[in-house]
């Protein structure tokens, strides 16, 4: 992920902070990257690339309208409509967020009233 982060590294995320990969050892798979404050979106682990998950691919509609319907409880309508649009400008790069939630993706800090 952090490879195509770079390879995009002029992409808009809504002013959302992603963190930036500084070096990688392959040996060892680490990673090592910047730290980022809110509003920022971290965790690529449960994202895949150029496809949704083989999970998220097998949804059903009912299935899917419900994933949405979580979503938007969890985020509320307005902050809801500011995730959805950093997931679709993700997208539009090959990479799909999947574990979708307000520790991956932080619109404010908590004493902000998150």
């Amino acid at each position: 992920m952090y490879f195509r982060l770079d390879e995009h590294s002029d992409a808009d995320f809504c002013g959302f902070n992603v963190p930036k990969m500084i070096e990688f050892h392959p040996e060892l798979f680490v990673i090592e990257m910047h730290f980022v404050v809110p509003p920022f979106v971290v965790d690529f682990v449960g994202a895949t690339l150029d496809r949704p998950s083989p999970a998220f691919s097998a949804m059903e509609e009912e299935q899917l309208v419900e994933w949405e319907n979580d979503k938007l409880e969890l985020f509320g309508a307005a902050d809801w409509e500011i995730v959805s649009t950093v997931i679709s400008r993700f997208r539009r790069i090959g990479i799909h967020l999947n574990d979708v939630h307000k520790g991956n993706i932080r619109i404010r800090n908590e004493m902000e009233g998150d």
